[in-house]
């Protein structure tokens, strides 16, 4: 990146690109394990292609970071104080993104990654994660359920904030049908069009 902050843009032909190539790869698989490690791959790639390697990098340190916090939440008889303090770090980073007081000097590059994260977007679903394992409603997830649930990159520009309670509870489609792919895409282009 030239010093200018990149944003995930939805109407360049390259996020559609991305969008059909993950359409493509995810459709023939079934086995449920294997999905969700290949859409973990395939979230990772997209933020490479679509964002670039630094704004990678800030993803999976971010990601890597929260998933230890709620492993620690998750351990029986873990220490009391991990909660708050993991929140408090969460929002404050977020704080001082979202104010961008100048006086303070960004640790180089750190702020072109938050934008380009959606670091709102991201850091509000951090603390609904740490908050659902905090309060033994789920168990600690997966690295790759992490990865799935905080950076899913075709919700990076826009949203919506989804609790944890229903992303882990949500059904797993069967693998669409070449029929049914090709159905999905053609009514993607006629929205598109219209």
């Amino acid at each position: 990146m030239t010093g200018e902050i990149q944003r995930l843009d939805l109407t360049s032909p390259l996020f559609w690109a991305v969008v059909a190539a993950a359409v493509m790869l995810m459709t023939p698989i079934v086995d449920l394990r294997l999905r969700q490690w290949i859409w973990a791959i395939v979230n990772c790639g997209a933020i490479l292609v679509l964002l670039g390697p630094a704004e990678l990098v800030g993803a999976v340190v971010l990601v890597v970071l929260v998933h230890a916090t709620a492993r620690s939440l998750g351990r029986a008889g873990s220490a009391r104080p991990v909660f708050p303090c993991a929140l408090l770090g969460v929002v404050a980073l977020m704080l001082i993104h979202k104010l961008d007081p100048p006086q303070w000097a960004w640790p180089a590059g750190l702020k072109p990654v938050l934008v380009a994260l959606a670091f709102s977007y991201v850091a509000l679903r951090a603390v609904e994660l740490l908050r659902a394992v905090h309060e033994k409603r789920h168990v600690s997830p997966t690295l790759h359920s992490t990865l799935n649930y905080l950076v899913p990159f075709h919700m990076l520009a826009a949203g919506p904030i989804q609790a944890f309670d229903a992303f882990a509870t949500q059904p797993v489609p069967a693998p669409a049908s070449r029929r049914d792919t090709i159905m999905a895409l053609e009514r993607i282009a006629q929205g598109l069009f219209k």
